[in-house]
């Protein structure tokens, strides 16, 4: 479809107080039935009459009027286009209220100046069913993380989707079946897709859907979040455990990209999440807690958990102590006297029972036997 009019100068028959313009205007439309559906696509046109190819002429001073008239399918939007190459949208009234156009389309300009002189333009376009959901969002990626786009068109035909990145470049749909391969890429359904998203993404991305029907266009804006580790628990601490218990020491890093978290032994050797090292008793979990198993006094000293992204890193230090069990040892009699000891009546007796031990608490038994 395409509607149009030209408005040309008449310089024979203009002066400097009348202006004299030709107006002229042509339309054309292709309307394709699909008898499955027995559906049409909408439709727009500008009637074409005396009035609509023509030359006009007004007094610098007085009013002059251009008419529009437009039939469609649907609810048309009519435009004007004027010299200067401004659009206006009919309802429309200048600041100065010099000129408006009407719901109809109509174009009046109260007072011709000199500078009113050209061509005019009406447009007429009409959207139909074609409708882009949603029509403005933000959304917000982390650096080097995935983000769709979507785009939701609906319309009768179905519309084509073009996307136009912030550094305009044009994208059209995927057809259907395909795969994407590229980092920045457009599936068959319309979706934008970014993979490990850069700073030199940021920006407004805009999907237009186009048919017969007409054109619609949405915006996204696009942010690429960057944000330094940030640590969970406090930056320095002090633990004492059991011998032989086991240790949690948790560190949980948040950052944007994603923080890796590595630990740092007393003696130097660095452990990252989910790795296994051969004769040690040490694993970190994916979340950054490290675990010791069976803690021993080789275990003591100071751990050091760094969390780092592309943007900076974080540390936190943890001192371990690490404090003996209390054993449990074995009290002996090491001397006594003997056994059996015959004494007179009436006579003194000493009963010697000597005992070492290496812990207070304990009940000691000495059995003796007394005959007269």
């Amino acid at each position: 479809m395409q509607t149009s009019v030209d408005l040309q100068l008449n310089r024979l028959q203009s002066s400097a107080n009348t202006v004299n313009l030709i107006l002229s205007t042509d339309f054309s439309e292709t309307v394709e039935v699909e008898l499955a559906q027995r559906q049409r696509r909408t439709w727009v046109m500008i009637e074409s009459t005396n009035t609509t190819r023509k030359v006009l002429s007004a007094i610098v001073g007085s009013p002059s009027e251009m008419n529009c008239n437009v039939h469609s399918s649907g609810h048309p939007v009519i435009q004007w286009m004027l010299p200067d190459e401004s659009k206006v949208e009919a309802p429309y009234r200048s600041s100065d209220n010099r000129v408006s156009v009407s719901s109809d389309g109509q174009l009046i300009i109260k007072a011709v100046s000199h500078t009113d002189t050209g061509i005019y333009y009406c447009i007429a376009k009409v959207h139909g069913d074609l409708v882009l959901l949603p029509r403005q969002r933000d959304i917000t990626v982390p650096l080097g993380g995935r983000v769709d786009l979507d785009c939701v068109v609906e319309g009768h035909p179905t519309p084509r989707v073009t996307w136009v990145l912030p550094n305009y470049v044009h994208m059209a749909a995927a057809p259907l079946g395909d795969v994407p391969l590229q980092r920045v890429s457009t599936l068959s359904n319309g979706t934008l897709r970014i993979g490990h998203a850069t700073l030199a993404d940021r920006g407004i991305y805009k999907c237009i859907g186009s048919s017969a029907a007409g054109v619609d266009s949405v915006s996204v804006q696009l942010y690429v979040s960057v944000l330094p580790p940030v640590i969970q628990q406090t930056q320095i601490e002090n633990a004492t455990l059991l011998e032989g218990s086991n240790a949690y020491i948790h560190c949980n890093a948040k950052g944007s990209p994603e923080p890796v978290v590595h630990w740092i032994t007393p003696d130097g050797m660095q452990f990252t999440a989910s790795q296994f090292v051969t004769g040690h008793n040490l694993f970190v979990f994916p979340n950054g807690t490290l675990y010791i198993e069976g803690l021993g006094p080789k275990n003591a000293g100071r751990y050091e958990c760094v969390a780092s992204n592309m943007v900076a890193s974080s540390r936190r230090r943890v001192i371990l102590s690490v404090r003996r069990t209390p054993s449990s040892a074995k009290a002996s009699i090491t001397s006594s006297s003997l056994q059996r000891t015959d004494v007179i009546y009436g006579g003194k007796l000493l009963l010697n029972c000597v005992w070492t031990v290496a812990k207070v608490g304990f009940n000691l038994l000495c059995l003796f036997t007394i005959s007269s």
